[in-house]
């Protein structure tokens, strides 16, 4: 079966040139099958009609939010860091064995 498959995509390639493939890859684009509902009552319905090209063009945190995202990295990489170095698992090792055994 998988050769099959194979075989009819090889002849498929071999008979389609590249600017038909990318017209038809276009016209599937720009036209959406059928029309919208009026009242999208499905989750995947309330999805396909969601404006997402209006949010991001038109609200400013999906702008900042890669800016903020890259600039946070680094900082939290170094908090990270510093936090699971084995100088400080052993101070809080310390610190944890003096307060249990002040409380028992």
């Amino acid at each position: 079966m998988e050769n099959h498959i194979e075989l009819l995509w090889i002849l498929f390639v071999l008979h389609t040139d590249s600017n038909q493939i990318r017209t038809m890859a276009d016209k599937a684009v720009e036209k959406p099958a059928g029309r919208p509902m009026r009242y999208p009552y499905t989750f995947s319905a309330k999805l396909a009609q969601f404006p997402i090209k209006h949010y991001i063009k038109n609200q400013w945190i999906w702008r900042y939010y890669f800016i903020a995202v890259v600039a946070c990295v680094p900082v939290f990489y170094k908090i990270s860091k510093l936090a699971n170095s084995p100088e400080n698992k052993k101070a809080w090792a310390d610190s944890q064995a003096k307060e249990h055994a002040e409380h028992h």
